[in-house]
């Protein structure tokens, strides 16, 4: 049973998560001139940045006495929210007469194609500055000039942050301290602890985690959301603070721990390599399979085709309006509509609910990527499939059938007469005309009105797709064990047993038979046996 301290915990988190989701915010779009920067940002293939300007300085940077120094701060300090550029001027005039602060960022990655920091949230001696980096996002670069002042030592947690602003800045940070690292080297943890573990162990403050999965492109930005983002790098600096004065020498005795920050500030930002499409598949189709909606399992091989195309869309898209990957369709939604391949925005409304935000066009798009994909696919059934009057059987065999009666097994040997032979050989226009297809499936040799139907009734239009080998195979393949996957075995299994059924009822109606009744479902025999259980034990006397 979890405590009284955790109940309340969640209590305070789901009531401030309730309070948000009530409010009336907007998303902050970038202007254009922005746009246009993260737009080119977005078809780089390898990322561009100038090199560090204190590259000779970095493998010999050590910290100074003055540095390792504990300071003194404020515990009143004053909150600003920067949004303008003469508050920007302001905020930088400070920060060049302190010696260090600490700073934190905040990023989106929901209206982005890739992360974008939406506010810097610095820490002082004395003050709190909360910049809007979306508002001020071409002057955030004045902020250079500082971020690289040997004199100011620069305090993180993490090397997200220092990378963040290289990617959407340009900025470079000399010196720098990433306090993560040290906590980890001085407790000796082989894992990376969070702020939350750092601020408990030297603070013993409870950081409240509430507004961790804000959406900071949102405005007006509410008032807890504003102190969350602020206390985060007030903390930061406190715990360096009392580190100092903690563990004086630590520096001195580890010598090592220079390394990391080097190699920090000489690090280039690299663009994340993204995954497969197979990954985002298996994702999904987890995600569908804990789901409670009911889909058939077999379709999986088949629609894998058109998954692929609609990723690819949706990278592409993303990239061209920046946005992010699942802001037109999650995995599950795609995963949805390559399954139920939906014809018309109605029903594709009805597969994926995120698309009824999307524009006309947009949805359009999408349903022409079905089509077309649909078509392709057909066209790959009627040229892979084998004609079937041309394949050459060794043993024309029919199998057994088992008549209506128990006791008696009737064997079905169709035998062709020269007389009939001589009626096909004058008919050979009707022959034409009705298109004799032998039953690879079941009665081999022989015709039966299902092999007769074209499109997805035909037994050589099954088909499955292996996405591991990429390869297709149908249901000769099939007979003649080259399939090797289990699930599309049984995909096979399950059609070849329905066609064998039809097939043999239909040449045993031929042969003036009466045609076989085949076995119960199983839930329903389950069902029968569990009700006569109950019939039997309600007659009974317990004793």
């Amino acid at each position: 049973m979890p405590s009284n301290k955790a109940k309340e915990k969640s209590r305070e988190y789901w009531k401030a998560r309730n309070a948000f989701s009530r409010l009336d915010l907007t998303v902050l779009e970038l202007d254009d001139e922005a746009l246009k920067k993260r737009i080119e940002l977005n078809s780089q293939a390898v990322f561009q940045v100038p090199d560090h300007p204190h590259r000779s300085k970095i493998p010999v940077w050590t910290l100074s006495a003055d540095q390792l120094a504990p300071e003194i701060l404020s515990k009143a300090k004053s909150f600003c929210l920067i949004e303008t550029q003469k508050m920007l001027e302001f905020t930088i005039d400070h920060l060049k007469d302190q010696k260090e602060f600490a700073f934190d960022i905040e990023l989106d990655n929901t209206y982005s194609f890739y992360d974008l920091t939406s506010f810097i949230q610095i820490t002082t001696t004395s003050y709190n500055f909360v910049i809007d980096t979306i508002k001020l996002f071409n002057h955030v670069p004045l902020l250079a000039d500082v971020l690289l002042d040997q004199s100011i030592l620069k305090i993180v947690f993490g090397t997200q942050d220092v990378l963040s602003l290289q990617r959407d800045f340009g900025l470079r940070i000399f010196p720098v301290i990433d306090f993560q690292n040290v906590y980890k080297i001085s407790n000796a943890i082989t894992t990376e602890p969070s702020l939350k573990q750092v601020v408990k162990d030297y603070l013993d403050i409870e950081i409240q985690k509430q507004f961790q999965t804000f959406i900071w492109r949102m405005r007006p930005v509410p008032a807890d959301a504003l102190l969350y983002a602020q206390r985060d790098a007030e903390y930061l600096l406190e715990a360096w603070e009392v580190f100092k004065s903690k563990q004086k020498d630590f520096f001195t005795q580890n010598p090592l721990t220079y390394w990391h920050h080097r190699q920090l500030m000489l690090q280039a930002y690299t663009f994340p390599k993204g995954h497969e499409f197979r990954w985002y598949f298996n994702k999904a189709w987890e995600q569908l399979r804990s789901s409670a909606e009911l889909i058939e399992s077999f379709t999986l091989y088949t629609d894998m085709p058109i998954f692929k195309e609609l990723h690819n869309w949706r990278i592409i898209t993303g990239k061209q309006r920046n946005r992010s990957l699942n802001y037109y369709m999650s995995n599950l939604d795609v995963l949805k509509v390559a399954i139920l391949k939906p014809k018309t925005i109605n029903d594709l409304h009805e597969c994926a609910q995120k698309t009824r935000e999307l524009n006309s066009d947009t949805k359009d798009t999408v349903l022409s990527i079905i089509s077309r994909q649909n078509n392709t696919q057909h066209k790959r059934i009627v040229e892979e499939s084998p004609d079937p009057i041309n394949i050459q059987l060794d043993e024309p065999e029919i199998p057994p059938a088992a008549v209506a009666n128990d006791d008696a097994e009737v064997l079905m040997e169709v035998e062709i007469s020269e007389a009939e032979n001589k009626e096909e050989s004058n008919n050979k226009d009707k022959i034409d005309v009705e298109q004799v297809y032998t039953c690879q499936t079941c009665a081999r040799g022989q015709k039966c009105n299902l092999c007769k139907k074209q499109g997805p009734d035909n037994p050589f239009s099954v088909i499955a797709y292996d996405y591991w080998t990429d390869t297709r195979y149908n249901m000769m393949d099939y007979m003649n064990g080259k399939v090797k996957d289990r699930t599309l075995q049984n995909y096979f299994k399950k059609h070849l047993k329905r066609l064998n059924r039809v097939c043999a009822n239909d040449h045993l109606v031929n042969q003036g038979l009466q045609p076989v009744r085949f076995k119960t479902n199983r839930g329903v025999k389950a069902r029968l046996k569990a009700a006569q259980f109950r019939n039997t034990f309600r007659n009974t006397r317990r004793f």
